[in-house]
């Protein structure tokens, strides 16, 4: 439910390009917050450590979103698809680079 209404009211919301940014914007910066805390906050931390990672989780909100802005500001089937896959492609590159 919680999911459904993070992925759903931000992409309501930003019809415009500039409002869809910065709401692209608003729903990334948590997740910024929460990796800062993993990489700052010591091991012994556990709960703070805890909440910085259900931060790092509204990631998926955003990545949504940016799907949302492709298909509604490229046109054409083949550069549509284009877009889409390069941004998947790029997503999984910097999940297998974050781990190293």
């Amino acid at each position: 439910m919680l999911t459904e209404v993070s992925f759903q009211s931000p992409s309501r919301i930003g019809t415009h390009w500039l409002a869809s940014n910065l709401i692209i914007l608003v729903v990334a910066l948590p997740s910024l917050v929460g990796s800062m805390r993993l990489h700052v906050l010591p091991q012994s931390s556990t709960g703070a450590r805890k909440t910085g990672m259900w931060l790092l989780l509204r990631i998926l909100a955003s990545y949504a979103l940016m799907l949302s802005l492709i298909a509604s500001n490229v046109a054409g089937t083949t550069k549509k698809l284009t877009a889409t896959l390069l941004s998947s492609v790029i997503l999984c590159v910097g999940n297998i680079v974050g781990l190293v």
